[in-house]
């Protein structure tokens, strides 16, 4: 015959002092008080486990943080999962893991400062004022538990109602990413951004041209004539010579110039690793016509509208894309890729310049100064060839070309 245990009362508890030995108030149906020498009081409730019948408990809360009702309350939760034959230790990890469920913001937080180091420290700023301006004015203060697809078809519509088609993939890139993060932290059930992309219309496409090696004189002479800032100019000069991204070369500072290297730290790169910039004649003109303009400011290729940062990394990109010879600024690369491998020089010195990593995974140790002297040699003459575009259009008094 089980022995008939008394309820406690809020009195008796109060009342019972911390011994020099661990003291357990039962209360009945498996729930007691435990009260440890440091004066700790714990609500512990001891079962037998439905998969073995061995004793087993669980800590359900503190004293008085939880009182006397509440603990009951709990008692009878976890006899009711016993009944059902679950493990009340597994009940109790979810029912605290969901006891204050995060935010759609929240989660998006603690996904992107793990996100943020796989990208280029723009690219993910540029990605989080997005999520900033667009989606969590709509969704950014419910529980990520109760996003739906709806709601976020919902928040993504008016991106496309005015046209935002090449934000709105980013945005629907984002958000994807933000619910599998969710789903991977256990928060969500399903990834509930999966099949979005099928709401709505996707960005048209829009083929640039590959530039021929021959065609360098009159891209020199569209970046020579050009209607944009002088900034803007010097700044596609910088990315052509320096075979950098736009990110890159916009975040160019003066104190990474140094003994005519350019030292690209790894944060800025895409692969996150160091980066070494050997500067051609070319290069060192445009740091020198630039040093009147930004010489005492931090960024080489100030903002126009706040010189204290760097200009906006998309701005090079929309002017070439805009111009005459429409290109972008992965077109600068392959075009300085095609005309360095036909002018013979090494691929593999070639790659190093243009900061690819070698896929090979036995080659995967990196030395940033890696061929050094030789890139050196081949950024000196492919700056000697933008240099002949440039003679050329003066020679023939070509009327120079927009952008």
């Amino acid at each position: 015959m089980s022995r008939v245990v008394a309820p406690l009362t809020v009195t008796k508890i109060n009342q019972t002092k911390p011994g020099e030995k661990l003291i357990k108030l039962a209360d009945g149906g498996g729930l007691a008080l435990w009260i440890y020498p440091t004066g700790a009081r714990v609500w512990r409730m001891s079962y037998l486990r439905p998969s073995d019948r061995k004793p087993d408990g669980l800590k359900i809360g503190d004293y008085p943080t939880m009182s006397l009702a509440q603990a009951r309350e709990r008692r009878e939760a976890v006899r009711a999962d016993l009944a059902a034959g679950n493990n009340p230790k597994l009940s109790e990890y979810r029912r605290q893991v969901y006891a204050t469920d995060p935010t759609f913001k929240e989660t998006a937080e603690s996904w992107f400062e793990r996100w943020r180091d796989t990208v280029t420290e723009d690219y993910a700023e540029q990605v989080w004022r997005m999520l900033d301006a667009n989606i969590f004015p709509h969704l950014g203060a419910f529980p990520v538990k109760d996003i739906t697809s709806r709601m976020l078809v919902d928040a993504l519509a008016p991106m496309e109602a005015r046209g935002a088609l090449v934000y709105l993939r980013r945005a629907k890139s984002a958000v994807s990413m933000v619910c599998g993060h969710a789903l991977a932290k256990g928060l969500v059930e399903n990834n509930v951004a999966v099949g979005i992309s099928a709401a709505f219309r996707s960005a048209p496409k829009r083929n640039f041209r590959a530039l021929k090696p021959e065609q360098l004189p009159e891209l020199v002479a569209a970046i020579e004539g050009a209607d944009i800032t002088i900034v803007t100019r010097y700044l596609l000069k910088w990315q052509l010579l320096t075979l950098v991204r736009p990110g890159e070369a916009a975040a160019a500072r003066w104190d990474e110039i140094e003994d005519g290297v350019w030292r690209i730290p790894a944060e800025k790169m895409k692969r996150r690793r160091d980066h070494l910039v050997p500067l051609s004649t070319g290069a060192l003109e445009v740091l020198a016509a630039m040093r009147d303009i930004s010489g005492h400011r931090e960024y080489i290729f100030p903002s126009r509208t706040n010189p204290k940062v760097h200009c906006n990394a998309s701005t090079a990109n929309m002017a070439l894309k805009r111009g005459a010879v429409q290109t972008t600024a992965h077109g600068l690369r392959a075009l300085a890729s095609t005309a360095l491998h036909e002018a013979g020089f090494e691929s593999r010195v070639i790659e190093m310049a243009l900061a690819h990593v070698d896929q090979n995974e036995t080659r995967a140790a990196y030395n940033r100064a890696e061929y050094l002297p030789q890139r050196s040699e081949m950024l000196e003459w492919w700056s000697a060839q933008i240099a002949k575009g440039r003679a050329d259009i003066k020679r023939h008094d070509s009327p120079p070309g927009g952008l």
